[in-house]
């Protein structure tokens, strides 16, 4: 039975199906398209090709937690926060389980967070991530390692114990991560390096003639930054903890159209760039895994 703080909200936990698309009185072949239905309030919820499979988000869901439950990984205290993309045609959702082992090495508390990515409409490919969380600001501190202990998709698909198999390995590759986390600590970054950094790599925008840095976007981000480094210094921490600040919470007074998309491209913009060479060079990230492993 699953936890109660980790049930589907209701606007989530409807039924689908799959219904024909109708064009001047006529039935489109299944071929041309096909809608998915929320079978409670039939209303279609987006267009599809004929080969897709409709399933509701619990049949994903309810597996997935019973199989991190199966995994030895202690849900008691664990919640659940959703995030609704284009009227139910998406869902985000992050799971956050307090994380004391993590918590004494870094020394602030600390949680697993497990983040969920599905959609109806086949816009988002189910997917299932493991990484830290910082619970002070809620950043996800998305990992930069190569191994995909901490991530599957829908492969796994619904089969508690191969779910299980994967959970299991969360909490040791977490932990390894916080060699990344001191090692980002000592590193020292000035303010201009930082700031070249996000104006090459991160606020840029891309148009067919040029791409160009997006000054309002860098004013924003230079501002975030100056914040963690009042705190953290000028450390490749305190930009690390600025980009997944960008990647975690959205400004929901300043956007215009669907909230949840924007969630989903900001999250993936960060884990992006956290995870590609410009990051790792500039943290030395190689020097520290030959390192580890010497």
């Amino acid at each position: 039975m699953l936890p109660t703080s980790l049930a589907l909200p209701e606007q989530f936990n409807f039924p689908v199906g799959l219904e024909p698309i109708y064009h001047n009185g006529k039935e489109l072949p299944k071929k041309d398209g096909q809608f998915v239905v929320n079978l409670r309030t039939n209303e279609p919820i987006s267009i599809v090709g004929g080969q897709y499979v409709a399933h509701d988000y619990n049949h994903f869901w309810e597996p997935l937690i019973e199989g991190i439950d199966m995994s030895g990984i202690d849900l008691s205290n664990a919640t659940a926060k959703f995030t609704n993309i284009r009227n139910g045609a998406g869902m985000k959702a992050v799971i956050t389980i307090p994380n004391d082992d993590v918590s004494n090495i870094v020394g602030e508390a600390m949680a697993l967070g497990i983040g969920v990515l599905t959609s109806h409409d086949g816009s988002l490919k189910y997917e299932v991530s493991a990484y830290n969380i910082r619970l002070a600001c809620l950043n996800g501190l998305w990992r930069m390692a190569e191994s995909t202990s901490a991530k599957f998709k829908h492969t796994l698909g619904t089969n508690p114990e191969r779910i299980s198999t994967v959970a299991s390995a969360w909490p040791m590759a977490l932990r390894q991560d916080t060699v990344v986390y001191n090692h980002m600590r000592e590193l020292s970054l000035h303010p201009s390096v930082a700031e070249a950094f996000l104006a090459r790599n991160l606020c840029v925008t891309h148009t067919k003639r040029e791409t160009k840095v997006n000054k309002k976007w860098l004013n924003k981000m230079l501002s975030l930054h100056d914040t963690y480094r009042a705190t953290m210094g000028d450390t490749a921490w305190a930009l690390y903890n600025a980009i997944t600040d960008y990647g975690t919470h959205v400004d929901t007074d300043n956007i215009r159209g669907d909230v949840g998309q924007r969630a989903v491209r900001q999250e993936k913009d960060a884990q992006t760039l956290v995870r590609g060479s410009a990051w790792k060079d500039l943290i030395k990230y190689e020097e520290l895994e030959q390192q580890v492993v010497a």
